[in-house]
């Protein structure tokens, strides 16, 4: 059984470094259909000058990369061409990622076309679109597959890139006061989310050896919030958000050599950790947790489940018994229309329905035919043939169950997988869960999986927490659900990053 050995520390940063890598390029997540206010039309006759502009990226003011943007008018079009490079040390040894996007916009900014390129050691995405009408016409490249779809637009969307915010603010009059509603279309997710720009202050700023005066700008989307500052000529000079991540406008010269020499090595462990009140001891074994969560909105979060009561800001997480629904249903699941269909379904992350995906759960759980006995066999599988990685990544379970290497969000894609391939509804649980390994003696951010189980006619059912990263099932009550959902909701994350602490009231 995988424990909190001291041999891999850093195992429980992998949601965490997906976040903050994320939060770096500005990519947020959300499934609700957007309602957009309207906002001034983009004067289409003012001509942008080309430009080039760099950007260093620091956690904490400590350089963790750079950015580097082209804006340049081709015709009756602009040309925007952006590269986004990442460097973490993890687990000692560093990894680096790099973000490619051309995207081509209309005069008033609106996209035409896009193409975006993402890769690290472990990561390989593209994807691609054009707008042809009311259609946003889609191809998105992962794991050897090619994945085709037409999204419906109400309205033609704008690319996400602050360069772009800042254009529209400029052209709308930017002053004090100033409000804008957009529907910006993120590649990575392939949606269309509703952003609101308001022009809040007008500041000095430090940026490229000068004070500068610039407008201070909050983007914000849904409850979750990130600032930048723009000159009135409409130039990005400073972003920042809440988890220590800030990107500040550098020469070309700053951004390629200046800080390298402490690039890699961020402390991502003191940046990420939740603060708490009191040390837990063997929290593999806690079977009863009583906290508090303080420093943030509850709003929006998944608190509630089968095993976790919420009364205020107070969660009390329940261990299931060990031997909760041990004579499971037969395999598959019957009901797959009702309520559980969502959970037995393929999407773009969880391919429970590609042929490698099913072949292998059928391996992994052998000659097991209930939902018990084959949840803890898959659970068991996982475990030992994922090795324990920490890769920058969205995860993708084929690409997870080809190269079988990965960290928290990796196991959990690839189990729901398997579990949905045969008929047992499963969905990804995001939230905190307590260390003591060597180096790390708190909570931090953390994936695991919720499968449903119940009796041999389905009486008795319930969402049980397994997790397949530590080999446990079920897994213990020091796992404290947060959001419930895959990559988009996970990303919700993103608003309690860097201000959640932990007050331990009780635990056994």
């Amino acid at each position: 059984m995988k424990t909190d050995s001291q041999g891999l520390p850093l195992r429980y940063l992998g949601l965490a470094i997906l976040l903050i890598w994320l939060v770096a390029l500005g990519y947020y997540f959300r499934t609700q259909v957007p309602v957009f206010s309207p906002s001034p039309p983009a004067n289409a006759g003012l001509r942008v000058e080309d430009r080039e502009e760099w950007m260093g990226l620091y956690q904490q003011g400590r350089k963790i990369g750079y950015n580097h943007s082209v804006w340049r008018r081709q015709g009756e079009e602009y040309l925007l061409q952006d590269e986004l490079v990442l460097r973490i040390k993890l687990m000692g040894e560093p990894q680096e990622t790099r973000v490619k996007l051309e995207g081509r916009l209309k005069p008033d900014f609106s996209l035409q076309s896009f193409r975006l390129e993402a890769f690290s050691d472990f990561m390989d995405l593209r994807a691609q679109g054009e707008v042809q009408g009311n259609l946003l016409k889609l191809t998105a490249f992962s794991a050897g597959q090619e994945i085709k779809q037409d999204l419906p637009l109400a309205q033609r969307p704008v690319l996400y890139t602050t360069w772009v915010f800042a254009e529209r603010l400029k052209q709308a009059g930017l002053k004090p006061g100033l409000s804008l509603s957009l529907p910006v279309f993120e590649p990575l997710t392939r949606q269309t989310l509703p952003v609101t720009l308001v022009v809040e202050a007008e500041e000095s700023v430090d940026a490229l050896g000068k004070k500068i005066k610039a407008f201070k700008v909050r983007e914000s989307f849904q409850g979750q919030e990130q600032f930048f500052w723009v000159t009135p000529e409409g130039e990005v000079l400073k972003e920042w958000h809440a988890s220590g991540l800030s990107a500040v406008r550098e020469t070309e010269e700053q951004a390629l050599l200046k800080g390298w020499d402490e690039a890699g090595t961020v402390d991502l462990i003191a940046a990420l950790m939740v603060r708490s009140n009191t040390a837990i001891l063997d929290p593999r074994q806690v079977s009863y947790l009583r906290l508090r969560l303080k420093g943030i909105s509850l709003k929006g979060l998944d608190l509630a489940s089968d095993r976790q009561k919420v009364w205020g800001d107070v969660v009390e997480v329940i261990r299931e018994s060990e031997e909760v629904a041990a004579r499971g249903y037969p395999l598959p699941w019957r009901d797959d229309a009702g309520e559980m269909a969502a959970y037995l379904q393929a999407d773009a992350s969880v391919q429970s329905d590609h042929p490698q995906i099913r072949e292998a759960a059928r391996e992994a759980v052998g000659s097991a035919r209930d939902a018990f006995g084959a949840a803890m066999r898959l659970n068991r599988w996982v475990a030992e043939e994922v090795k324990d990685s920490m890769v920058m990544s969205i995860p993708s379970a084929l690409e997870v169950l080809q190269k079988k290497r990965g960290a928290c969000k990796e196991h959990a894609v690839l189990y729901t997988a398997m579990a949905r391939s045969l008929g047992i509804p499963a969905r990804i649980a995001s939230g905190i869960v307590y260390s003591e390994a060597q180096l790390i003696d708190g909570f931090y951010y953390h994936a695991w999986v919720e499968v449903y189980l119940a009796g041999p006619k389905g009486e008795g059912g319930r969402w049980v927490a397994v997790d397949p990263t530590f080999n446990q099932f079920p897994a213990d009550a020091t796992h404290v659900r947060l959001v419930e959902g895959g990559l988009d909701q996970m990303l919700s994350l993103l608003s309690v990053v860097g201000q959640l602490e932990v007050e331990v009231e009780s635990y056994q």
